[in-house]
């Protein structure tokens, strides 16, 4: 029995019209991509008009805001969570608000100028996740497989997008708030993750931070560092002896030449069961993390 191949011209056309395809996907994605920042920093903006607000509605609360990732988002009870608890302590002289955004977002929010629009909200004090101000992610070296992964990412969000655009957004924008599955929760208290490589900021890559941490200290705004953990078994992958070591040098000169100090985090140990993945809190998660915080501004007012 012969077989018959398909003619080299149909391959040829099959392939052609593939990466026609796929370039079209790509600048669609980046389109959109573009789309979605300009909603974001919107979102920024409307996050810290609310912060306004709230703050003028009791001129003897002591004022706070904490700035980070998702890691904050996810982290950070509400402003009801937050009052709620407050009030079964006979405290309810803390206002703690939260601006967040997904990956890194510091290096946008001073670029918007966000800093004097916090500065005058007079805030009594600006936390920032350490994270953002001292530690990056090792960056990959651009391989076949990165490349082929990135695209399926990609495809896989522009399809969402086209087929699932009307069904339930991920986060709630209210207040800038939190996904809606909080209440999910790794099973096991270990699970086989190995996180990814970090290392130390350097000066070079916070250049355009040092200025919005000059204008907090111009104006006497109270600046800390705070931490936020990953479930303990990362935890001893990730803070080696080296990288604590590098890591308080740069603490040091943020000190010395800012008076920024550092919150370790030093409340119950979280492990996976805490999170809704391999690192973001659930609503066990994030009452333990944000009573810890609430504990350490009451102590700092």
């Amino acid at each position: 029995m012969k077989i018959h191949f398909a003619p080299l011209k149909i391959w040829i056309w099959v392939g052609s019209i593939f990466l026609i395809v796929q370039i079209f996907v790509v600048i669609f994605f980046k389109i959109k991509e573009n789309d979605t920042n300009m909603i974001i920093d919107e979102i920024y903006s409307s996050q810290i008009n609310y912060i306004h607000r709230e703050f003028k509605k009791e001129n003897n609360n002591y004022k706070a805001i904490i700035i980070g990732s998702s890691l904050i988002g996810h982290g950070v009870e509400s402003l009801d969570e937050i009052t709620n608890y407050l009030s079964s302590k006979k405290k309810t002289d803390i206002k703690l608000l939260k601006i967040w955004g997904a990956y890194d977002p510091l290096k946008r929010f001073i670029g918007l100028d966000l800093i004097n629009k916090i500065i005058k909200a007079k805030p009594d004090l600006v936390l920032f996740q350490t994270e953002l101000a001292a530690i990056s992610f090792t960056k990959q070296k651009e391989s076949r497989k990165n490349i082929i992964q990135r695209l399926s990412i990609v495809n896989k969000a522009v399809a969402k997008y086209i087929f699932f655009s009307k069904e339930k957004t991920t986060f709630n924008l209210k207040n800038r708030g939190y996904p809606y599955n909080l209440d999910k929760q790794v099973k096991l208290d270990t699970v086989k993750h190995i996180p990814l490589k970090r290392e130390i900021k350097t000066i070079d890559d916070l250049g355009f931070a040092l200025k919005g941490f000059r204008l907090l200290q111009k104006e006497g705004i109270k600046t800390i560092f705070v931490d936020i953990p990953r479930p303990l078994e990362a935890e001893k992958i990730i803070y080696t002896k080296s990288f604590k070591e590098k890591l308080q040098n740069l603490f040091n000169m943020y000190n010395e030449n800012f008076g920024i100090e550092h919150w370790n985090y030093t409340g119950t140990p979280i492990y996976y069961k805490h999170c809704i993945d391999q690192a973001h809190f659930n609503k066990e998660g994030r009452s333990l993390y944000t009573k810890w915080l609430l504990d350490k501004i009451e102590k700092e007012k």
